[in-house]
Formats: C-alpha cells, sequence, structure tokens
C-alpha cells in the first residue's frame, strides 16, 4: 500500500485545534482550562493569541486568565489591544524571556502598569513595545534595571522616548538590536548608547524618521558598532555632505547587509 507523504498532525496537535476553535465550551461553562497542565496552556495560548477569530465567542480576558500560567516563557499580544488589565493579569510571569505587547497605535496601557509588569523580568530577552503612548523614559529605566540580560529592543514609535531613556539603556550589556525609530532620541542619545557596553555587540539599530538626529552620528555607530549588520536610517537630517557614507565604503563596517538612507537632491 503506497503511503501518502503528506504530514499527519499529532493527535495533541488535533486536540490542541478542537479546543481552540471552541474554547468558549470550556471559558464560558466549565472552567476546564484552569485544570490543564502548563505545557499544554502554552500551546493552547500560542493558538489563542495568534487570531481574533477565536476570541468571538468568549470574553478574551477570561480566557488569558485561564491559560497563562507562572512557566510561561514567551507571549504575543500584538494582535490584542493591550491594556492596564491584561497586565495585571500577567504580573506572576515571572519566568518570560519574550514579550510582543503591540505594534499599532495603544493609548490604552499606563506607563506605570508597564513598569510593575517588567520590573520582575529578569530573564527578559526580547520587548516589543512599539507605538505605545505610555512607554516614557521612566519605563525604559526600569527596563535597564530590572531586564539585564535584554537581547533586542522595539520602542520605536514611542514618542515620549528621550536621551534620557537612551542614558539609561547605555548601561545594559547584552543589547542586540534596537530600534528607537520615531522617538525624541537625538544624535547625544545615541552617541551615548553606541558607546556603552552592547556598541560592539550591536547588529541592528533602527532610527529613522527621528527629527533629532542627523547623519553626524554615523561616525560614531562606525566607530563603536564595529559588528552591525543593519542600519536603518532613512528620513533623518542629512548634514555631513557624504563623509560617512566614504568612511563605510572605505570599510568601516565590514558586516553591513543593509542600509537605508534618505539622499537629498
Amino acid at each position: 500500500m503506497e503511503i501518502s507523504p503528506r504530514r499527519t498532525d499529532s493527535l495533541i496537535s488535533l486536540c490542541v485545534d478542537y479546543v481552540t476553535k471552541n474554547l468558549s465550551e470550556y471559558v464560558n461553562d466549565s472552567n476546564a482550562l484552569r485544570y490543564f497542565p502548563a505545557n499544554l496552556k502554552s500551546r493552547l495560548l500560542k493558538r489563542f493569541l495568534s487570531s481574533s477569530f477565536f476570541w468571538k465567542e468568549c470574553m478574551f480576558n477570561d480566557a488569558l486568565s485561564m491559560l497563562i500560567h507562572p512557566l510561561i516563557q514567551q507571549i504575543d499580544l500584538t494582535s490584542a489591544t493591550v491594556n492596564d488589565e491584561i497586565l495585571d493579569l500577567l504580573k506572576g510571569c515571572h519566568h518570560l524571556r519574550k514579550v510582543y505587547l503591540t505594534r499599532v497605535k495603544n493609548y490604552d496601557l499606563s506607563s506605570q502598569a508597564l513598569i510593575d509588569f517588567l520590573s520582575p523580568l529578569e530573564n527578559l530577552f526580547v520587548l516589543q513595545l512599539s507605538n505605545c503612548y505610555a512607554v516614557n523614559d521612566d519605563v525604559l529605566a526600569t527596563v535597564a534595571k530590572s531586564c539585564p540580560n535584554l537581547s533586542g529592543l522595539d520602542v520605536g514609535g514611542c514618542v515620549q522616548v528621550t536621551d534620557t531613556a537612551a542614558g539609561a539603556l547605555s548601561v545594559m550589556q547584552h543589547l542586540q538590536w534596537i530600534t528607537l525609530s520615531a522617538t525624541q532620541v537625538s544624535n547625544k542619545g545615541i552617541e551615548k548608547l553606541v558607546q556603552g557596553p552592547s556598541g560592539e555587540k550591536v547588529k541592528e539599530l533602527r532610527i529613522s524618521h527621528c527629527s533629532n538626529i542627523s547623519d553626524n552620528i554615523l561616525t560614531e555607530v562606525i566607530q563603536f558598532c564595529p559588528n552591525i549588520e543593519v542600519l536603518i536610517f532613512h528620513n533623518t537630517e542629512c548634514k555631513d555632505n557624504g563623509t560617512s557614507l566614504k568612511k563605510m565604503e572605505e570599510g568601516g563596517l565590514k558586516n553591513l547587509k543593509q542600509l537605508t538612507w534618505t539622499i537629498s537632491w
């Protein structure tokens, strides 16, 4: 008998799919989700958060409260509107390593709720918090103090972030990719950041659409970030008449794979 080459889903995958599609039965009626083992909850949580299609028949916060558990290491809430109540549900998840909270404009969070949520996350490795009005210098000071192992940070579009935050982040030792696009950070803040212990480790730096940054800062980036691979720098002020670009051509950034730059004609 010929065996079909098509992959057959495992029994547990089929069960996760069934429970997710019929989540209202488990949330609204029996509360059975509370008694699922942690590894199964993690799989259900990932599937549940992947699409708002699964939220239609049940209260989002109720389902979330039943699926989260203290051992979860990753949560992606970028498809949801995150507010203080949701962060309060996540307070006990101290083992989180990857947190993705928002991509679209979000005004429903408070700065204090973010500070309270982030303070215990000493194992945090990646934090994505773009376009969030609540992200300010105090929030990023908390990140710098409480999340020493952070490798990736995206706060692009967080308009309250200034050089004070860049200065706080400059003490971190393991940052490898950083997005500060569309913030108030200036040349002074980027200079301090790249001169910190993470400078030589940085592989990706995104600082586009920053009105306070000019291409004069590229001299510092070339000097202190020798391993950078991605530099996103468009829609900033051009002042050095291509001097920095010439330095790159001379081998200042040998690992560079992607560069975006606005050229004024």
